[in-house]
């Protein structure tokens, strides 16, 4: 059984059953432009997420569980690009710009139908968003990128079900 579907834990479990490919280089994908540095105070953490409720370390997945978006952001900044779900219903006719919650897509876990990884962040005319990698290819949206509004209204889901894996 290959991977199926797009959602996280599809790919752990096939991860956990096949294994993983080690002789790759380990590159990282964020573009230096969209990376900012953040510190646990600037974020308004009082401690590292990994330390606080809701997250919980279980078969090596570091996962937010009711994630914050500070979190996704601090660990953006401090380990990574991170798995998130969303709803990808209105994605298909994305090429350019920030997609906001007036878009017409779901932001609740019933809502939640496909895989990708949130790479950076940044700011355009004002406005903050989180840099998203797709798996539908460079000819899809923004080279294969597309950049969805940052704010508590939780746009497309991003924030319900996010992952990091440690290997």
């Amino acid at each position: 059984m290959g991977l199926s579907g797009g959602l996280m834990n599809y790919v752990y479990d096939y991860v956990k059953d096949k294994g993983i490919i080690t002789s790759l280089p380990r590159t990282s994908i964020l573009a230096k432009a969209t990376r900012i540095h953040a510190s646990k105070k600037a974020l308004g953490l009082k401690s590292d997420p990994t330390s606080m409720s809701p997250f919980k370390t279980k078969n090596r997945l570091l996962r937010m569980l009711l994630t914050f978006l500070t979190a996704i952001h601090y660990f953006v900044a401090k380990v990574g690009p991170i798995s998130c779900v969303i709803d990808a219903n209105y994605l298909s006719s994305y090429s350019h710009g920030i997609i906001d919650s007036t878009c017409g897509c779901g932001s609740g876990r019933v809502f939640l139908n496909h895989g990708v990884l949130v790479v950076g962040y940044g700011e355009e005319k004002g406005i903050e968003y989180w840099l998203v990698k797709n798996s539908w290819g460079a000819d899809w949206g923004d080279k294969g990128y597309f950049k969805l509004k940052k704010d508590d209204k939780n746009t497309c889901g991003i924030a319900t079900d996010s992952s990091y894996l440690l290997v």
